[in-house]
């Protein structure tokens, strides 16, 4: 039973970083509420549903398109396995309790923030503020440090970020760190309180 629910995290892992690998393209682009089907970036030909099997799909094509033969970008494999890999440590970590899902949520916009910053220099609004919403309601569930916490948290992790960006403004009489940065704060603080979020 235990290996049943190992495959599952994973199988759940990988479908999950998939739907990533669509937030990490498509957010920046503010094309994340168009309904149209995954497409080659290269020659834009739409992709069968069967090109789209997380991790699967990429070793049968050869990291090719299956039109365009152009290369795929090892990220979307990779964002896959890490995600399902996260999910996976979560699990052995903690079985299904309240860590493995606050975790497993929280590492999965933290994979997805990781590279949109690294493509655009940016964190997206749509990531961090239902971030901060999210992460003050799962501090209601069974097991969860409260709501009263979950806020402390919030302030404390935006304020201190918030006050750091400050302190360089005017150190460096310019722009020190972004807005995007300051959310991201308050959001792991909603997550994981005002003692984590300092460390």
């Amino acid at each position: 039973m235990q290996n049943l629910f190992i495959i599952w995290v994973c199988l759940f892992g990988l479908v999950v970083g998939s739907f990533l690998n669509v937030l990490i393209y498509r957010l920046p682009l503010g094309t994340m509420l168009k309904s149209n089907r995954s497409a080659c970036t290269k020659c834009g030909i739409q992709l069968k549903w069967y090109h789209n099997i997380p991790i699967i799909s990429y070793i049968f094509l050869l990291g090719k398109c299956a039109f365009c033969k152009k290369a795929i970008s090892i990220r979307y494999p990779l964002v896959e396995l890490c995600n399902a890999i996260l999910y996976l440590y979560f699990y052995l970590t903690f079985d299904f309790s309240y860590n493995f899902i606050i975790y497993s949520i929280l590492s999965s916009m933290l994979l997805a923030i990781i590279f949109i910053d690294y493509d655009h220099q940016i964190i997206p609004d749509s990531i961090t503020l239902p971030g901060m919403v999210l992460g003050l309601a799962t501090s209601l569930l069974p097991g969860g440090m409260g709501i009263v916490d979950s806020l402390i948290g919030l302030l404390v992790g935006g304020g201190a970020l918030y006050f750091i960006a400050l302190l360089g403004d005017w150190l460096f009489k310019k722009e020190s760190m972004g807005g995007g940065d300051i959310k991201m704060a308050g959001m792991l603080g909603a997550f994981l309180g005002w003692q984590k979020v300092l460390l």
